[in-house]
């Protein structure tokens, strides 16, 4: 039997709009599945759009990364736009108008592998005997220094899918753009941190990115890494 084994490690800025930040995050390990969703900090309710996102995909991530992408992202901005609380404000209504945009990484894994569907820059890291396989949808730090594209609530978004193989011990790790940039261009210089990263106390990593992000090593950013270790047993 295969299993999937999952923690999260989440740090809001501490001068963000929110205490608990604008990413998203969610897993399933039962059912295999992980999903990271960071929202566009200058779109409207963009943290609602993120939240709607990483649950909509672990409730059915199938047409998302099969046979109905644009079908699925309409309906989850049909769920954006009824959890909205517009009340009677115009201005409100205006800005809702506009719709929301976020960035999306979702996986699915099976026994022998994993498939993914992504949009924007937050990205997954599959590991092996502390090795990078596969780094998905970006493998160099500059690519994370565009504009991403972005999920909309309303209009078509192109989404990108991968897959890889699984093995006994693998691991697979979805991070949002700043820790994702500062991985990559980590790595560049010393592997070992994809074994820092995977296997760190959680409450010590979260320690030592906090204190990398107040020097300016990590972009002040909202910081969410799900970590998932694939096992049999």
């Amino acid at each position: 039997m295969t299993r999937l084994t999952c923690d999260a490690i989440a740090l809001p800025r501490p001068d963000g709009p929110y205490p608990d930040g604008e990413d998203a995050y969610g897993f399933d390990e039962p059912g295999m599945l992980l999903a990271v969703s960071d929202g566009a900090g200058s779109a409207f309710a963009s943290r609602l759009w993120a939240r709607i996102l990483v649950r909509r995909f672990l409730d059915d991530p199938r047409p998302a990364l099969d046979d109905d992408a644009q079908g699925w992202l309409a309906a989850a901005g049909a769920d954006w736009t009824a959890g909205l609380d517009l009340g009677r404000s115009p201005r409100l209504a205006r800005k809702a108008a506009g719709g929301s945009g976020a960035t999306l990484l979702g996986v699915a894994a099976t026994g022998t592998g994993w498939k993914a569907v992504a949009a924007g820059d937050t990205c997954l890291f599959h590991l092996r005997e502390d090795r990078l396989v596969t780094a998905f949808p970006h493998t160099e730090p500059a690519q994370l220094d565009r504009a991403p594209v972005l999920v909309h609530t309303s209009a078509p978004t192109p989404l990108t899918t991968a897959a890889g193989d699984l093995r006994p011990g693998d691991r697979l790790l979805v991070a949002t753009d700043a820790l994702a940039r500062w991985m990559l261009a980590e790595a560049a210089t010393d592997p070992g941190v994809w074994r820092w990263l995977a296997l760190a106390n959680p409450a010590m990593a979260a320690a030592d990115l906090t204190e990398a992000r107040a020097r300016g090593v990590i972009a002040d950013d909202d910081i969410t890494l799900l970590r998932a270790t694939i096992s049999y047993g």
